[in-house]
């Protein structure tokens, strides 16, 4: 037998299902006859009764908790003389702010995130609180207390705040009424915000007000509250926006204002915009370096610049690394070509790579503003030559891809510890036909050598007088350069004057292998007027069949002095690196001067047109001088040389020689 007692309806969750409930068991009974009518009209109300009284309930307590919150009492205390001692290692230029309480289940945050240490001092009745020095809001909360602003504050590094917190009685409150216009304007007491437009409990006694909002000025002011005035009356002002100059000393920095992105830093390091007067909470950050956040009050009639400055999140590597061109890759990624690197504060793992050396992988750890120099020298791969060649009297030479020699010797040699890489033999012998021979060295390997030279068949010899080329030729090579000297002349021009001419040099090629050398032979003239200076002349002197027993004076008329001189030379030059020659020389020099003029003494002019040779005639007396110099091969058959001339000559002194030609 179905029967709905009590305890069925008092699990009823819902009106819909109490309803249902009702209806089955109406009929069902109702058919069966089972059960009178009043019996079920009965347990339906006792149930309905029952929600009731539950709903009911629960908007009381509801009521109830929400009125029950309480509300903190800060005031701003001065210093009761207690000695403060900051002693943070950690934190060495945070400012200390300390909240005397006798409640000790409080909490603070700051608007910016600045509390970087906070404890309770029972003792002393008072939390320490450790902050980073910048402008922000720090609040205070409890558990069943309204969190509640303390201060805006921007505490100077190292410095001492003080401040009080209390529970405030509910007893002294009043409700009042705020009429704020505009309506959307948000109000705070005490730095708690309240409704406006409608009734709200306030503390009695004076309060701090202010009522803000965008585009508006902000009101603050000292309110009495009492229970002789219930309404307060407030209309806010229109005001314009201010320009607002963020200033940094990083370009490109991301400005985010209230939470919103509001474009980055210029490259003058400025981002300049136009705000309403107001709190804002401004942050700068970029990529690499610490973000700084400040909480600032912009002003109407006012300079409003704010000032952030970023810190680098980074820490600096330099690496000094052998060989010069090693690789690096910090986490398996290359870096091309840099050797002062900039990282983020952590731990990298660093590859040191070069061709022919033993790579090395190791961890580095950096921290913010660290630099490190970080040198390294990578170990070479060694392998190892054994070579034969015969003749036993035949000359090797190994040669680098550098073309550098590497090592010398005859007939055979076992080389151990030689770098890994590509090398070439070079061998020749009297009688035996010239070779060379490629070979690589591989790590750990021995790279096995065995040559017979073959026996010449002609009189072509090949040369290997630099490593970089290979030359067949026939005993000798002729070189031709063109020749310009530079030379001071003595007691006729304070310049230079150039001898033109030509060099020949015949380059023998025999045993090249051991020292090229070749003899030059060189021929220079010039033939030159210049502006002449008065000359004095001997009184003994004869000129132009004329004698006089006084002393005479040459004068020259402009630009008639003629200079004439030839240079006639021979030398060898022999080779002292891979693509250089010396080259030493000696020759004559003969040389004549004449000046057309007139001749004077102290009486008067004795002759015009006077020409006077002030040297035996060309040719008629010779004269040594010496050079020394080098010769440069320069690839492709040119040779470029450079000399020192130095020579006897009354008029020829010091000169320079430059020689430029082609060897055919």
């Amino acid at each position: 037998m179905v029967i709905l007692d009590f305890v069925h309806y008092t699990q009823c969750f819902s009106f819909f299902e109490l309803h249902w409930r009702i209806r089955r068991a109406f009929r069902y009974e109702a058919k069966n006859n089972k059960l009178p009518l009043l019996y079920i009209a009965t347990n339906s109300y006792l149930c309905l009764m029952k929600h009731f009284v539950t709903i009911v309930f629960c908007v009381l307590l509801f009521n109830v908790s929400a009125q029950s919150l309480k509300e903190f009492h800060v005031t701003e205390r001065s210093s009761d003389g207690t000695s403060v001692v900051q002693a943070n290692a950690r934190y060495p230029d945070n400012a200390m702010i300390l909240v005397y309480s006798a409640m000790s289940n409080l909490s603070f945050r700051s608007s910016v995130g600045g509390i970087n240490q906070q404890q309770y001092n029972a003792r002393a009745n008072r939390y320490e609180i450790l902050v980073s020095p910048q402008r922000q809001i720090l609040f205070v909360s409890a558990f069943d207390y309204i969190e509640q602003r303390i201060a805006l504050i921007n505490p100077a590094p190292k410095n001492v705040y003080y401040y009080e917190v209390e529970p405030r009685s509910g007893q002294d409150e009043v409700a009042v009424y705020f009429d704020v216009t505009p309506g959307n304007a948000k109000l705070f007491i005490e730095n708690i915000p309240h409704p406006i437009n409608t009734t709200t409990r306030v503390p009695k006694g004076e309060v701090s007000l202010r009522i803000e909002r965008e585009g508006f000025r902000t009101i603050e002011q000292l309110v009495v509250i009492s229970e002789e005035q219930v309404k307060y009356d407030f209309v806010m002002q229109e005001v314009d926006v201010v320009p607002l100059s963020i200033v940094s000393n990083v370009s490109e920095a991301a400005v985010v204002i209230d939470g919103k992105d509001r474009g980055q830093t210029d490259s003058f390091k400025r981002r300049n915009m136009f705000l309403f007067p107001g709190i804002y909470n401004i942050e700068v950050r970029k990529n690499g370096y610490i973000s700084q956040i400040q909480t600032v009050e912009i002003f109407e009639n006012k300079e409003n610049v704010v000032d952030f400055e970023l810190l680098k999140n980074t820490g600096t590597v330099e690496f000094v690394l052998i060989p010069a061109n090693t690789g690096i890759k910090i986490n398996r990624e290359v870096v091309c070509g840099e050797r002062i690197i900039e990282l983020a504060p952590g731990t990298y793992r660093v590859d040191l790579e070069a061709e022919g050396h033993q790579s090395e992988t190791f961890t580095l750890t950096i921290d913010r503003g660290e630099t490190q120099v970080i040198h390294k020298q990578l170990n070479q791969q060694m392998g190892s030559i054994q070579a034969t060649v015969s003749p036993s009297v035949a000359q090797v030479i190994l040669v680098n891809n550098d073309g550098q020699e590497v090592e010398r010797w005859k007939g055979i040699k076992l080389l151990n510890e030689v770098p890994v890489g590509e090398y070439t033999l070079e061998m020749s012998a009297p009688g035996f036909q010239s070779k060379r021979e490629r070979i690589v060295v591989e790590e750990g390997e021995r790279t096995v050598v065995d040559i017979t030279l073959s026996e010449s068949q002609s009189e072509v010899v090949t040369s290997f007088a630099s490593p970089n080329r290979m030359k067949q030729s026939i005993d000798v090579t002729h070189v031709f350069q063109a020749s310009v000297v530079a030379s001071s002349i003595q007691n006729v021009s304070p310049n230079l004057v150039p001898f033109f001419g030509l060099r020949y040099t015949a380059f023998s090629l025999q045993d090249v292998a051991d020292s090229p050398f070749g003899f030059f032979i060189e021929f220079n003239t010039t033939s030159n007027l210049f502006n002449s200076a008065d000359y004095h002349i001997d009184q003994n002197g004869t000129i132009q069949g004329l004698s006089n027993q006084h002393e005479l004076t040459f004068s020259s008329a402009e630009s008639n002095t003629n200079l004439r001189s030839s240079m006639l030379g021979f030398g060898y030059s022999f080779l002292i690196t891979e693509m250089m020659y010396l080259s030493l020389g000696a020759g004559f020099i003969t040389t004549e001067v004449q000046y057309d003029g007139f001749i004077s003494d102290e009486v008067g002019v004795i002759s015009n047109d006077v020409t006077i040779s002030k040297a035996p005639k060309l040719g008629d007396e010779w004269n040594t001088y010496y050079s020394a110099g080098v010769q440069f091969e320069l690839g492709g058959d040119l040779y470029l040389g450079v000399n020192a001339v130095f020579a006897t000559d009354e008029y020829v002194g010091t000169a320079f020689q430059l020689l430029l030609g082609v060897a055919l």
